[in-house]
């Protein structure tokens, strides 16, 4: 339930960015994805490569990505945690 819940609130758009508008009419695209990843990675996880920080050409003006370093870094803190070997990429 826990799972279910975080997995809910990552799908917000509350900046109305139309990244994930089709919920409202079709539902989430992968229900229970983010418990069956979680579930995989702490039984058979070990180490893990965190991707971030692509590039964005048709932003005004052009640019990189700003919100997923953090979260990698934070993502990747937990994993380190847990006893992973954590690689940013």
């Amino acid at each position: 339930a826990r799972l279910e819940q975080i997995e809910h609130l990552i799908r917000r758009d509350p900046a109305r960015r139309g990244l994930i508008e089709a919920d409202a009419v079709r539902g989430p695209l992968c229900p229970g994805h983010l418990a069956a990843a979680a579930e995989h990675l702490a039984r058979l996880g070990a180490s893990v490569g965190i991707v971030t920080g692509f590039y964005i050409p048709g932003a005004n003006p052009p640019a990189a990505e700003t919100d997923g370093p953090p979260g990698a870094a934070l993502l990747g803190a937990t994993l380190l945690r847990c006893g992973m070997s954590v690689r940013f990429i």
